[in-house]
């Protein structure tokens, strides 16, 4: 439906979400359906490439498919593969399925990334978890994350093992340089450092990756 209710304001009206053209001066804009007012055309609008919904769980890796497979990682070193946020969104929930290892100790967060693609500054840590366990282990958190790139990072004090997601499933591999001068076909860029435990999650921005890894552990956070 279109209404003019105010002045020089053009609503375009659906059964529960509205557009708004606003002509009553050069800077108006148009107000999108979640509230956000574009002014120009490099604004950007309101419009993500794809919705998050609250409450809604997503899946950090471009992978779709999940599997029994098992991978077993490495202590001592800060695992870390590429997330990409489409939209700025609160997180309240992080989600993965640690499965068997040997028992100790991990934690869970998401870095930075710096301006040479590589892990940065740490953003948050999610919380530890007990390793060598079958259950999924879920985190409650309430983090913002502007729209962009960052590193999902574990790090355990054991060889922690995980629930992944099966390569020759991926409905796409991606043919990416790793930590060297090879190409190699991963589904889900992955990086570690050699780093203790005890260290916890340190400052990345000045270190260079130890070597790289197929990581594309089960995991999935969720919008809060």
């Amino acid at each position: 439906t279109l209404i003019c209710d105010t002045n020089q304001k053009l609503k375009v009206a659906g059964g529960v979400n509205s557009f708004v053209f606003d002509a009553s001066s050069g800077t108006g804009g148009i107000t999108w359906p979640d509230g956000t007012t574009q002014t120009t055309a490099a604004a950007g609008g309101g419009a993500p490439e794809i919705g998050y919904k609250t409450g809604y769980y997503y899946q950090p890796s471009p992978l779709i498919y999940s599997s029994t497979t098992v991978t077993t990682l490495t202590a001592d070193r800060i695992y870390l593969f590429l997330m990409y946020i489409n939209q700025d969104v609160t997180i309240d929930r992080l989600w993965l399925q640690p499965f068997g290892g040997s028992a100790g100790n991990g934690r869970v967060g998401v870095y930075n990334m710096d301006s040479d693609g590589l892990p940065g500054t740490l953003n948050f840590t999610a919380g530890t978890y007990t390793v060598g366990g079958t259950s999924a282990e879920e985190f409650t958190i309430s983090e913002s994350l502007t729209q962009g790139y960052y590193w999902l990072a574990i790090q355990a004090d054991a060889d922690p093992g995980f629930r992944r997601y099966t390569t020759a499933d991926a409905q796409t591999n991606y043919g990416i340089t790793g930590f060297g001068t090879s190409v190699q076909n991963y589904s889900s860029m992955g990086i570690y450092y050699a780093e203790s435990y005890a260290g916890g999650f340190i400052d990345l921005s000045s270190t260079n990756p130890s070597g790289d890894a197929s990581l594309n552990i089960c995991s999935a956070m969720r919008v809060g």
